[in-house]
């Protein structure tokens, strides 16, 4: 099957997660760029007894008992941003950032086209997002977003007790980089690699 056909049909496959890492592939010819992006944001509460029975180090590095992974991702390209904040108040900047950076790497030009969804314990300021995405909804449940903070959560665990680091925001930054080389057996792609596609097929148009 041709990479054009795989991306052809991005939006009618459910994301299946491989921690496999992407292998060396040929160059393709181009496909049809994706579209209908959307956009999920969540808060991934992290607790730091759990971290300390890991690695006994974490109890110098984490300062209070809960504190917060602001997981935001697009759902199409599975492309994805993670910040470590100590409150909840700190997230809506780090939302923002992430719409942005993402949204740039993706090749989008104008987020307003576009939507955006985070369930009401997101601590989203909304009247903002709304200012950047019209389209930004309230729900019950990303499934998607959902699905990288149960990646997010295991990778960070396995990182931790392979010794990789015993700060969160260096193991998280790691974390970030696997997820989004991470190979997908239904698109044959990683995220990194649909969303160079996608801005490419951006510039020819």
């Amino acid at each position: 099957i041709t990479r054009a056909r795989l991306i052809k049909f991005l939006k009618a496959q459910s994301p299946v997660e491989s921690t496999r890492n992407a292998l060396p592939k040929p160059k393709q010819q181009s496909g049809q760029p994706v579209r209908n992006f959307h956009f999920q944001t969540d808060l991934v509460f992290v607790r730091k007894p759990d971290f300390v029975k890991v690695n006994k180090k974490f109890d110098e590095t984490i300062q209070k008992f809960e504190t917060y992974i602001v997981s935001t991702c697009e759902v199409l390209s599975g492309v994805c941003r993670l910040s470590y904040i100590s409150r909840k108040s700190e997230a809506m900047p780090h939302v923002l950032r992430h719409l942005r950076e993402i949204a740039s790497q993706l090749g989008i030009k104008n987020l307003k086209k576009y939507e955006g969804s985070s369930d009401s314990g997101s601590e989203c300021n909304f009247k903002k997002l709304r200012q950047v995405m019209k389209a930004w909804k309230i729900v019950k449940l990303g499934s998607k977003v959902e699905n990288v903070n149960r990646q997010i959560q295991k990778r960070l665990f396995q990182l931790a007790r392979g010794r990789r680091g015993h700060k969160l925001p260096d193991l998280l930054d790691q974390v970030e980089k696997i997820t989004n080389n991470n190979y997908n057996s239904v698109h044959q792609l990683t995220p990194n690699e649909i969303a160079e596609k996608s801005k490419q097929d951006d510039k020819k148009e």
